[in-house]
């Protein structure tokens, strides 16, 4: 079970990050909460894939974008395991659109939400 206080914090970022259409690389992320990941390491990307995808369920549960969406490989897109949780949650049909359309509908879905709610 993550600290609940770091898990506000990399929500706050990942809010942040929304609101100016932003992204930032997996490690950038893990080193700005001092998570001491190293994203060459297998083991490391499960681990901070867990923490965004727990962060991102919790958003999806309560009708809100998912946040995760803006931490993204040197590609542009997010990692395996975002697009598997945004198929499971319904959010994601790779047979009616392809990856890149989908993180870009979910990237302006999120900037709209976040310009006009309070966190």
């Amino acid at each position: 079970m993550m600290d609940e206080i770091l898990k506000k914090s990399m929500r706050k970022c990942l809010i942040d990050l929304a609101k100016n259409k932003e992204r930032m690389r997996y490690q950038e992320f893990s080193d700005k909460f001092q998570l001491g990941y190293d994203m060459h390491d297998i083991e490391d990307r499960k681990k901070i894939g867990e923490i965004l995808g727990e962060i991102s369920e919790t958003e999806h549960s309560e009708r809100k974008p998912l946040l995760s969406v803006f931490i993204q490989h040197e590609d542009g897109l997010p990692g395996l395991g975002f697009f598997k949780m945004a198929e499971e949650l319904g959010r994601y049909i790779p047979t009616f659109m392809d990856k890149k359309q989908f993180v870009s509908r979910e990237m302006s879905y999120a900037y709209n939400y976040w310009n006009k709610h309070k966190e």
